[in-house]
């Protein structure tokens, strides 16, 4: 029930970036002492008509909001990431946080509204942040690999180096999972991203971004080698060619992402570069005793055999054909994930069953006569 009357106690929380304040009312409350007497009363008694128990109340005084203590509560200075070497330790950087306004203005805003006021709040932000750390803190190679790709397609070269940049220096703290769709953001013209050769729908068409599967493809491998647990993965509807087959990841702003989960005790960095036409992304972090060797083993299970399309042309005379795409077989595929220590197999597992279309032969046949 409702009674507008009742007390309602002063108040605060933290939503949407704002400290919201509620100054409560005076009111009336159960009278928790008086009420127990009576059930005790009434327990004791028994035997007698006892048909009702009064709730005593009592009238309670809302106390004041003390917004110095809950500034005090609310603020928090921010802290500069830093590693120490001997033990090998990272310390992630911590946002502060404060009121937006001074306090005499949050103290004047509280006192001039009636029931309830929002102060806004801001990050504090700290000096150096995790991403800032250099290199010196990672101090150990766990795994790493490289794909080539052709510079004379100059758009495409554009996005493998956006996208490559982009990963390049991401620390990933313990338990914590990278995104790649996250990481690099939109493909959109407005952030550098230019018009190249993607898969869609199954086939091979053009569209913003085109080429930074193979970024995302070759950070696999890398972390895949880093024996890093794999979150999200999927392989293209076509084999790629550019990493061996059942060794890609294809990407797609609010569609496929590839993540991986940092399952190690220590922090791992990102070192991602283009030069000249080789990517090559390299994860560090510090090794352990209890680390293995990695072997990554993919292989083909079986073939796709591509069809043979004719379509009809009228601007061929009757009698002649065309090639218009060169057909090429697809295939399924198996990649497993080997460790080993002291070159003996510790386990073999199962990484995935990839399906990969094959490209249909497409041969226009001239009908003009």
């Amino acid at each position: 029930m409702n009674f507008s009357d009742r007390f309602i106690e002063s108040s605060y929380y933290i939503e949407n970036n704002n400290l919201v304040l509620s100054k409560g009312q005076n009111g009336v409350v159960i009278n928790k002492e008086k009420l127990k007497t009576n059930m005790i009363y009434a327990i004791n008694n028994l035997t007698k008509q006892i048909d009702t128990i009064d709730i005593p109340t009592k009238y309670k005084t809302v106390h004041d909001l003390n917004l110095d203590k809950i500034h005090e509560e609310i603020y928090r200075a921010p802290q500069d990431a830093y590693y120490t070497t001997n033990p090998y330790a990272l310390y992630p950087h911590v946002d502060g946080i404060d009121f937006s306004i001074s306090l005499e203005e949050a103290k004047n805003l509280l006192e001039t509204s009636p029931e309830e006021c929002s102060i806004p709040l801001k990050v504090l932000s700290p000096t150096i942040t995790t991403n800032q750390i250099g290199i010196e803190a990672f101090p150990d190679l766990l795994g790493s690999y490289s794909t080539t790709f052709s510079t004379s397609n100059v758009n495409r070269t554009t996005n493998i180096k956006l996208a490559t940049n982009k990963i390049n220096g991401t620390i990933v703290l313990p338990g914590e999972t990278f995104s790649y769709n996250q990481t690099v953001g939109q493909r959109t013209a407005s952030a550098g991203f230019k018009s190249a050769a993607v898969y869609a729908g199954g086939e091979v068409t053009t569209g913003i971004g085109g080429g930074i599967c193979q970024v995302s493809s070759t950070l696999y491998n890398a972390v895949l080698l880093a024996n890093l647990e794999i979150a999200e993965r999927q392989n293209h509807g076509f084999n790629t060619g550019y990493v061996p087959v059942g060794r890609d990841a294809t990407v797609s702003w609010g569609g496929p992402d590839f993540k991986f989960k940092n399952t190690r005790n220590y922090p791992i960095r990102v070192v991602a570069n283009v030069s000249g036409g080789k990517i090559s992304v390299q994860i560090f972090g510090l090794k352990t005793e209890n680390d293995y060797d990695v072997e990554i083993q993919s292989y083909v299970t079986q073939y796709i055999k591509y069809k043979t399309i004719e379509k009809q042309d009228a601007t061929l005379k009757k009698g002649t054909t065309k090639v218009i795409q060169s057909g090429s077989n697809g295939c399924k595929a198996v990649a497993y994930r080997i460790l080993k220590k002291n070159g003996e197999i510790v386990s073999k597992t199962l990484l995935s069953q990839d399906t990969y279309n094959p490209h249909n032969k497409i041969i226009a046949v001239g009908t003009k006569e």
